[in-house]
């Protein structure tokens, strides 16, 4: 499944332009990984990324890797704001990557 929204919002001050988000959101299911559902958020060409996987047991391989993902999106051409890896059911888990 793959969505694509647009959200228009308010500026900041009136000498900054109007900010647009692009959001998708995707699910796939992945052969060693199971259902993974992904949050890609760009707001001024920034990307903010949200990894969850269906399965628990899975959550600690993919944040073993994040890091390694996290320079690939970057070598891609990927500015990216942030990267979090979580689980449905154990949210107080989140890592996130930040780049500056």
């Amino acid at each position: 499944q793959w969505q694509i929204s647009e959200r228009e919002s308010s500026a900041h001050s009136s000498d900054d332009p109007t900010l647009n988000a692009i959001q998708s959101n995707l699910k796939l299911t992945l052969p060693r990984l199971g259902e993974v559902s992904v949050r890609i958020t760009m707001v001024n060409g920034r990307f903010a990324i949200r990894v969850q996987p269906q399965e628990a047991s899975v959550l600690s391989t993919m944040q073993a890797t994040r890091s390694e993902l996290a320079v690939n999106l970057q070598s891609a051409g990927l500015t990216l704001e942030s990267l979090q890896i979580t689980s449905e059911t154990h949210e107080a888990v989140s890592q996130s990557y930040a780049a500056g």
